[in-house]
Order: C-alpha cells, then sequence, then structure tokens
C-alpha cells in the first residue's frame, strides 16, 4: 500500500501566457491572443518610448520596448523596437526591429506556445 505522499494533493497547472503593457502610465494585464497582439502593435496607436510589451509563460518571456520613433531605421521603415527573448536558460537581444517585424515575432511566439488557439483566440472544435 502507497503512502499519501505518493499522491499530491496538488496537480502541477500550467500557467496560461499572459500579454503584459507597462507604458508608463499604469500597467494592463491582458489575455494572449492574436486578435489582442494586434491591436497592442496597430500601426496608428502610438506608443511612448519606453512602453514595455511582453508575453510570458512558464519558462519563456519575450518584451518588446518601443523606442523612439527617430532613433533607428530598419529596411526603411521605422526600428521602433529592441526586442529580449528568455528561453529557461538561454537570453537573447535584439533589434531594433519594425512594428510589424515584432507584430510577427510576437505572433510566432503564442503560436509555439499555444498551438491550438486560433487568431479569434478560441480552441478549435
Amino acid at each position: 500500500m502507497r503512502d499519501a505522499e505518493d499522491y499530491p494533493l496538488e496537480l502541477p497547472i500550467a500557467t496560461p501566457m499572459k500579454l503584459r503593457v507597462c507604458d508608463g502610465g499604469g500597467e494592463r494585464i491582458l489575455a494572449a491572443a492574436v486578435h489582442i497582439l494586434e491591436e497592442v502593435f496597430d500601426p496608428g496607436l502610438e506608443l511612448r518610448p519606453g512602453t514595455e510589451i511582453s508575453l510570458a509563460d512558464d519558462e519563456r518571456t519575450l518584451v518588446a520596448l518601443a523606442l523612439s520613433r527617430s532613433e533607428a531605421e530598419v529596411n526603411g521603415e521605422a526600428g521602433e523596437f529592441l526586442l529580449s527573448r528568455v528561453d529557461q536558460e538561454h537570453a537573447a537581444l535584439f533589434g531594433p526591429v519594425s512594428r510589424r517585424e515584432a507584430l510577427r515575432l510576437f505572433r510566432e511566439f503564442i503560436s509555439l506556445a499555444v498551438p491550438a488557439i486560433t487568431q479569434e483566440g478560441r480552441v478549435p472544435q
């Protein structure tokens, strides 16, 4: 017969991915869904320099730091973000990247974490 300690009372539960936006005027934590990412990175949305946008789950984090529009240019587009990625024990910093490239990398990051979530943020039936 097994002891009670062989049966954990709490099962590990995966932490859902969180989207965090901190713009100096406050912090918002949003659902991590592709359509929300598209709203956050919308080209018509003015982001204050220093705004931090991050996606994180249990083991990985992707962070975009907004630059002022005049700081850099990438392939004819404003290099609007510096990006940092932490994956378990590895970290990388890259940029500047355009808003379009930052959105692509955030979409890729979220799709690798939750491949079953559709663009609308729903699990397909």
